[in-house]
């Protein structure tokens, strides 16, 4: 008895990176609802191109989000060891409501 909100989208792919950077949104009734967008840094040292934010457009009721602004954060930390309690539910529950 559920039906998805946008029976049909349409991604833009780097083709670089693989990397979904853009994508369109559509109503059950075909017309263009959502636009997405997001924006990545490449990482040399690493190298990724890894996402930075995205931006969603609703265009029917004119409004938009962004989420992923880390700009109060300092830049990755890649190559650190993990230890396998890091994985574990909780600490990963800890850390996904940490704003």
């Amino acid at each position: 008895g559920l039906r998805d909100a946008f029976p049909e989208r349409t991604y833009y792919l780097d083709e670089d990176s693989w990397q979904i950077l853009m994508a369109d949104y559509y109503d059950a009734e075909g017309n263009l609802a959502r636009y997405g967008e997001a924006h990545g840094i490449a990482h040399s040292q690493v190298p990724a191109f890894l996402p930075a934010m995205e931006i969603t457009y609703d265009l029917t009721d004119g409004r938009y989000v962004a989420s992923g602004l880390d700009n109060q954060h300092g830049p990755p930390v890649f190559g650190k060891p993990m230890k396998p309690e890091e994985f574990a539910p909780e600490t990963l529950l800890r850390k996904g409501r940490r704003q």
